[in-house]
């Protein structure tokens, strides 16, 4: 999705190798035109990252809490099974385990500040990660896209000290979103 639009800037890179093998431009000269259409090729795909974030950004807020615009019905249902595609849970639930298991260690106060206030949290981070990884009980949308807010956003309670008092509630609400607006999986209590 973000390599397509750059195949455009790289067409002139086949055109000018057959140049020089037909004698027509010179080896720098290729070289300029390939290095010309890289440096083209890279602008573009930052900026195709760029805007594909913001449009899952966009979602996001749409899925969580119908803020903002509605986005098309396309990006919100391409969203919607990015989130729980099982590569996206587990990477997830990776990453919550990570933090959780890293709130212990006393060298990781160095990189990450909000440490201390994330040890009583340890239990809790860790059911999160537990209910993401398992990929055998279905998720909603709106729960992934809450864990995915709190691990990335850079003003969530899980990395601005300032908020760390919200994490429990914020942490149990997530969990709470995974299984759906009842808060329990048709098959049982979650655990």
């Amino acid at each position: 999705m973000i390599l397509r639009p750059t195949l455009p800037y790289l067409v002139p890179v086949p055109a000018a190798a057959v140049a020089v093998m037909l004698g027509l431009i010179s080896q720098p000269a290729l070289a300029a035109v390939a290095a010309s259409a890289a440096a083209c090729a890279l602008v573009r795909a930052a900026i195709e990252s760029i805007r594909v974030e913001a449009l899952r950004d966009r979602a996001d807020g749409w899925i969580v809490s119908h803020a903002g615009g509605q986005p098309s019905d396309e990006v919100v249902l391409a969203r919607m099974c990015e989130l729980t595609d099982p590569r996206t849970r587990a990477t997830l639930a990776a990453s919550y385990r990570v933090i959780a298991e890293w709130s212990d260690q006393a060298g990781w106060n160095r990189t990450y500040s909000n440490r201390r206030r994330l040890r009583p949290q340890r239990r809790e981070l860790q059911r999160l990660a537990r209910e993401l990884g398992d990929l055998s009980r279905p998720v909603t949308p709106r729960g992934v896209a809450l864990a995915h807010r709190l691990i990335t956003g850079a003003g969530s309670p899980l990395h601005d000290p300032r908020r760390a008092d919200e994490l429990p509630a914020v942490v149990r609400q997530t969990i709470a979103a995974l299984a759906g607006p009842s808060g329990s999986d048709p098959g049982g209590p979650r655990e």
